[in-house]
This record gives C-alpha cells, structure tokens and sequence, in this order.
C-alpha cells in the first residue's frame, strides 16, 4: 500500500513537471506546443546509458543576444533555458532517442560595433544518441552536465530517468562509489586492470578526455593530464606520463581531482615521491628493471615503478623518488608511447585549402582532402570538442562544416624537434608583423597582445608572445560563419 502511495506521487510529479515544461515552451515558441504534445523531445540526460549507445553525432551551437543588461540573471537563465529547448529540437529532428550534454557556458561581452552595449553569449555541445535496441536503461554513472546544463558533482539532487517505449520513469540518484587510490595486482589502477574493455572502463573512470593515435596502431586514452590507458580490443597496459604531452597540449585539458593529484598508493605501501631506498625496504620483492626503475611481478601482471631525481635540500645529493607507475599483463610487450611524425608538407596539404580569403562560407570537411597519414586525435577542451591532425592542426567540425580552425604549438612533447608553427601560420596567407596585419585588413583591430578581424564570413583571432610591436604570434583561431 506504502509502495502504491510512493509510485502515485512520483507520477504526479513527473505530470506536473512535464506541464511546466509544456507550459514554458507555449511561451517561447506557440507553434511548437502541438509537436510537442504529439512527440515528446528526446531528454538531455543525466545519467549515461548501461548499454554503449550509437552517437549519431556531436553538435555544436552558439547564440550572440544583442541589448543584454549586464547582471540581468532572469533573462540569462531564461535564455540558456530556450538554449537547451533548441539542442533537443535539433536532436529530434536527426532522430535521437536522447541528448548528452558536453558543455554549456554563458558569457557576457561588448558588443562588437558598439562597444557600449553587452551581449549574451551562450554556446554549448551535446552527443547526440540512439539508445540500443531494447535497452534504454540508465546507469549510476552521472554525465558531467545535467539536463539543466549545469556541472553535476557528487551531491547533485538530479533524477536518473529511465526511458521505455511507453513511459518515463523517476528513481533517486545512486551516489557513485568514490574512485580507489590503490594500485597493486589486485587492484590494478583506481579499480581498472589490464584486459578490461573500453566500456567496462567508463563505466569506471567516464569518457576520457583525450583519445590518441599511437605510431603503432594503437589508442591512448588519457584522464587528467598524465594517466594513459593504452587500448587495442581491450586494455593493455595503465601509466602516467608527464612528458608526453607538452605544457601547451596538457593546459588544453582540465585538471582532474583525481587523476592529477598523485594521491595513489602502490601495493598499499608507497606513496608519491617515496625515497628509493624506502622503496625498497617496503618491497623488498623488487628487482631493477633499468635506469631510475624498479619491478614487482607476480604470475599475471607487472607493475613497473618509475622514479626521478630531486634535491630535497641544498646541502644533500638528488635522491630518486618514486614519481610513476605502469601496470600491464606480465606476458605482454610494454607499448611506447609514440605519435606518428608528421612532415610539414602533409600539415600544408590541409591548411592551404583553409585560407580565410579564399572561402564565402564554412568549409566543407568531407570535401578537404586529408592525408591518412596525417593521424587524428580528439581532445575534449573546455572550448568544446577538437579533432587534431598530426601535432599542430585543431579543428571542430558540426554537420560536416569546418567551425574553426587553431593552430599553436605542438601539443606533444618533442625536445628535438624544431616548431613549425610560424611555417604553418604564414601558409595561411597571413604576415608575420602586427603592422603587416593592419596594413592587410585595415579593418581588423589590435589590442595588446590580441589581433581581431570581423567579417560576414568568418572570424579571425591571432595572440602574440608580448605587447611588442615586434613580437611573434603564438596562436591563430579562424572561426567560419
């Protein structure tokens, strides 16, 4: 009776709910109100799918809102609210069964042609999803936004919707187990060991915030900035890594609690920079294993420890402490870490078809040619999602249109490779000089460090390494209308 009397007021809720947001949308938009009754939009959800779904694509929108107050907090919402009301109508249209939602961000800038008038800038990226066949059940594992495009986190009072043919039902959020510091054979990494699939993996650590093409075929998934899952069918080996990404490709990603914060312990014994020598005295089962690094083996997996050199005082020698780990199958090869390098001429095929003065419109990228040489990453950035070709070249594609393009510097760590960037900059079409610049687009504007260029085209964006009327440019966005 108790449990009948718990199920009435849930659907009464959900009833009201779907009311309001009836209600809200007559508002904004009337003509949508008999589609909407007829066909209920595809839900941004704020748990992610037990089953893998089919991501029939990644899109991505912006709307500018001229005459905005600055501080105005009602229309803002209201506008983000529209915002999120459009991503499921376009999902609708390419027919999603439902939206997971990759960013929402809300800013406030001058307006362009009259710099005394503000702007609201609201653009956001969502996947857009088919559930598999018969299974939209949802699991524990919250996505990063919620369906009203905030940052869920631990204590988020969010619902997890489950989707059936015929109803939607409302449970309380399950509270997440928090992830583990351990590292050991029975363990394996924060609870993810060698042989797991990429699924099994998610459902642990979430979507990876980079996905890399290694020199030999396989991928590297990163989380944080310095932990790397290398993959073929299934998990091969666990490790961190600090030099493999540059400065400039790991400040592209978020820092993550976790990940990042070297809290791991190792066979429940050693901590982050750990001295060698008490490493061994709490190990005594570890054997060298090469320069600056020690191993434990045991009948299925090998646990390697990497150390570095510190001076802890000034008056004492650098002692080696214990700064990584890599854990892998005992019968398995360790994997490199490698990326493929890339001649200029393949970087140059790619950029000359993208030169700003050439194009009326946004490029198609189906129709670039691209070398499959040129190998193609993804990084997921709080400026949305980035293809990047090779090292140097970022993109971000929304219905096969090139949306902007950036190029800077390399975003992997090569001491002994010379930069390309200003090659790569000037294949554009674009001088070296901030003078030149001016003299080039008389209407663009110089600002410090900041070149911009409006057109009804596209947009151009290029940072310089100092205020100097000599200095170098270090960045260029071109971002097509």
């Amino acid at each position: 009776m108790q449990q009948t009397s718990v199920l009435s007021n849930i659907y009464r809720f959900i009833q009201k709910r779907q009311k309001f947001t009836l209600a809200m949308v007559a508002i904004c938009n009337p003509s949508a109100v008999n589609a909407a009754v007829a066909t209920p939009l595809p839900p941004i959800l704020n748990y992610h799918p037990v089953c893998e779904p089919t991501v029939l694509k990644e899109h991505t929108d912006r709307r500018h809102l001229k005459s905005y107050q600055d501080g105005d907090a009602e229309r803002a919402a209201t506008e983000k609210a529209n915002f999120l009301l459009s991503l499921r109508q376009q999902a609708a249209a390419d027919g999603a069964d439902a939206l997971i939602l990759q960013r929402v961000h809300s800013s406030v800038e001058y307006d362009d042609r009259n710099k005394t008038q503000h702007r609201l800038k609201i653009e956001g990226s969502a996947s857009f999803i088919k559930f598999c066949d018969g299974n939209s059940e949802l699991s524990n594992r919250p996505t990063r936004w919620s369906e009203d495009g905030a940052v869920q986190n631990a204590k988020s009072t969010t619902h997890r919707i489950s989707i059936s043919n015929d109803l939607i039902s409302s449970t309380p959020p399950t509270k997440l187990a928090p992830l583990s510091q351990e590292v050991s054979f029975n363990k394996g990494v924060f609870g993810v060991q060698p042989g797991m699939t990429k699924m099994q993996v998610e459902h642990l650590f979430g979507q990876a915030d980079a996905k890399i093409q290694l020199q030999n075929g396989l991928t590297a998934h990163v989380y944080g900035r310095q932990l790397f899952l290398v993959f073929s069918d299934v998990l091969l080996q666990i490790q961190t890594e600090r030099q493999f990404l540059s400065s400039y490709g790991q400040n592209l990603l978020e820092l993550h609690d976790h990940f990042d914060s070297n809290s791991w312990l190792l066979a429940s014994k050693v901590s982050y920079r750990s001295k060698i020598a008490d490493v061994r005295q709490q190990l005594p089962t570890a054997t060298n294993a090469g320069a600056q690094q020690l191993q434990l083996n045991n009948h299925q997996y090998q646990l390697l420890l990497k150390f570095e050199k510190y001076s802890l005082e000034h008056q004492k020698p650098a002692e080696s402490l214990v700064t990584g780990f890599m854990l892998k199958n005992a019968s398995e090869k360790t994997q490199p870490l490698k990326v493929p390098l890339v001649s200029t001429e393949l970087y140059l095929t790619v950029l000359q078809q993208l030169q700003p003065e050439r194009l009326q419109q946004a490029p198609v990228w189906s129709t670039l040619t691209v070398p499959p040489a040129l190998p193609e990453h993804q990084f997921k950035t709080e400026r949305g999602q980035w293809r990047i070709l090779g090292d140097y070249i970022q993109v971000q594609i929304d219905d096969d249109l090139v949306k902007k393009l950036r190029i800077a510097d390399s975003v992997f760590y090569r001491p002994d490779q010379p930069s390309i960037f200003h090659k790569l900059y000037q294949s554009l079409g674009l001088p070296i000089q901030k003078q030149q610049l001016l003299t080039m687009f008389s209407d663009g504007e110089l600002y410090h460090q900041k070149f911009n260029l409006y057109r009804d085209n596209f947009q151009l964006q290029i940072s310089f390494d100092s205020d100097a009327d000599d200095a170098k440019p270090e960045e260029v966005i071109l971002s097509y209308f």
